[in-house]
């Protein structure tokens, strides 16, 4: 296949430097068409009907200067220009290539001959100019439509500069060691990156979102939002130092004007930034309106298993122990007219009554294992440690410290379930020789941990969390709690609950934290 031939304008009055270089170009046997003029008026025609290759130009011209032929686009040359000048003008020439010309040639038969490699030369620089001018158009393309779907998306998203943060992060000289939680993040590193981050830009759903007044009220108030975010923040920091570039959560969030909101944060950083963290992306969806009818399935549910709960108490297991009362009669009647063998037989359905009572109570309490006293959450979990004991043979034991009254029974159920499956967890995978369960409360939170000695949870289900962990996460975000589960160093698992109390304690006088302390080892039912 031959080359294909490159189109080459040559404006030049001197009409031996003009023949120089057309046999400069004829001796390399190159495929090159040269167009020859001599003058400004018929180079401006020439390019008026087609853009050469390149283009040699006289820097001095009868009717002007040859830079007058360059053509600007965005600050790039439309086309490649070799400029010539005499003995003297290479400062003129130097002004020149700043103006836009790649290159200049000081005349001489010697330059001139050498022309080919020149344009050479000049072409190599001409691929890279145009590469780097396709890359800038689409990055600013790209840009543009980012700027569009990110101002017009009806997700709420928030544009960020990191940059300071991860330098102080940087200096702190933190590793996954003691950085490794959102809760290891010491309240004085939080308050220091927080006053490092630089909102950049905000949509209009954002500003609805957090109720301001305009994109430009939002950016004034950065810091006031950031702070309101402070328990993702906090998580954020944790992703940063483990380089990590996507956190997706969720939290609760306060509006501008006051309003709780309930939000998933999606967290990312783009192709480019991950060490710098100079830009980052921040998405925010309301499931306010979501969670608020979740709840209600949650409560509407948590009632009707108590009504069924209680109708097999006291409907069910009524009748049961009024049928096994008149069995009782019946056998009675039976021995004393001494048929022994019909007596047996009615003993032995009266067994499988007793059976039956006893999976009725069990379901009842099953649907039902918090009651409505002051310490129902605290007497649910004493019986639910007894029987995973029993159950598992695994010693287990329940703490608790002071008087921790949850006056919320759908809060007190959602935490009894959280702890029910996490000890079930623990049972099935732990191979421990002991289980803790702990219950405390500091202030207005109450937290729930389940900690105990086995092997731990492998990395790939903390990576990949199955069925009951989402759920028990699930169950916290609805009680406006958070659930941490994390292997211990020293080998173990603990699940960590943390919910407010909603409480009327505090007028009731009733003691916190460590105001009293009891311990004690899985009670003993009859």
């Amino acid at each position: 296949m031959e080359p294909a031939t490159m189109s080459i304008l040559l404006v030049e009055d001197d009409a031996a430097h003009a023949a120089l270089v057309r046999r400069s170009f004829a001796a390399r046997g190159e495929a090159v068409e040269l167009q020859h003029v001599s003058t400004l008026a018929e180079a401006r025609a020439c390019l008026a009907r087609s853009v050469p290759d390149l283009a040699i130009i006289d820097l001095r011209l009868p009717d002007g200067q040859g830079t007058e032929l360059l053509v600007m686009e965005e600050g790039i040359p439309l086309f490649p220009m070799i400029i010539m000048t005499s003995h003297g003008d290479e400062q003129v020439a130097v002004e020149a290539m700043k103006s836009g010309a790649l290159d200049y040639v000081v005349k001489s038969d010697t330059m001139l001959a050498q022309m080919p490699r020149i344009v050479e030369r000049t072409l190599r620089a001409w691929e890279h100019i145009v590469e780097r001018r396709r890359a800038e158009r689409a990055l600013r393309e790209s840009e543009k439509r980012f700027r569009t779907l990110f101002e017009n998306s009806p997700v709420a998203l928030l544009e960020a500069d990191y940059s300071g943060v991860q330098s102080f992060l940087e200096l702190l000289g933190h590793d996954d060691g003691p950085f490794s939680v959102a809760q290891d993040v010491e309240p004085e590193v939080v308050s220091a990156c927080l006053e490092r981050v630089n909102l950049l830009a905000a949509n209009e759903a954002a500003v609805h979102l957090f109720e301001a007044n305009d994109v430009q009220e939002m950016i004034a108030s950065a810091p006031r939002i950031v702070e309101r975010m402070k328990a993702v923040f906090q998580e954020q920091l944790v992703a940063m130092v483990q380089g990590q570039t996507v956190l997706e959560t969720t939290s609760e969030l306060l509006s501008l004007k006051g309003h709780p909101r309930d939000i998933v944060v999606r967290w990312s950083v783009p192709p480019g930034y991950e060490t710098s963290f100079a830009r980052v992306l921040i998405s925010l969806i309301d499931v306010t309106e979501q969670r608020r009818m979740e709840k209600e399935i949650l409560e509407i549910a948590g009632r009707e298993q108590r009504r069924i709960g209680r109708d097999l108490h006291d409907g069910l297991g009524q009748l049961l122990a009024g049928t096994r009362f008149r069995i009782a009669r019946l056998e009675q009647r039976l021995r004393r007219r001494d048929l022994t063998e019909e007596a047996d037989a009615v003993a032995e359905i009266d067994h499988f009554v007793a059976e039956a009572m006893t999976q009725a109570r069990a379901l009842a309490y099953g649907l039902n294992p918090v009651t409505v006293e002051a310490d129902g959450l605290t007497q649910a979990l004493k019986g639910l440690v007894f029987t995973i004991e029993r159950l598992s043979g695994i010693p287990c034991s329940f703490h608790t410290t002071g008087s921790i009254r949850v006056d919320d029974l759908e809060v007190a159920t959602q935490v009894y379930r959280i702890a029910q499956e996490a000890l079930n967890n623990a049972m099935r995978h732990s191979q421990a020789s002991h289980i803790r369960v702990n219950l405390s409360r500091k202030g207005e939170v109450v937290t729930l941990s389940i900690r105990d000695n086995g092997v731990g949870l492998p990395e790939s289900m903390l990576r990949k969390e199955g069925m009951g962990l989402r759920i028990m996460r699930y169950r916290a975000r609805m009680i406006k709690g958070t659930l941490d589960v994390r292997r211990l160093p020293q080998g173990g698992t603990v699940v960590t609950c943390q919910f407010p109390l909603v409480s009327s304690s505090k007028k009731e006088g009733l003691p916190e934290e460590g105001a009293g302390d009891s311990t004690s080892e899985a009670p003993t039912y009859a």
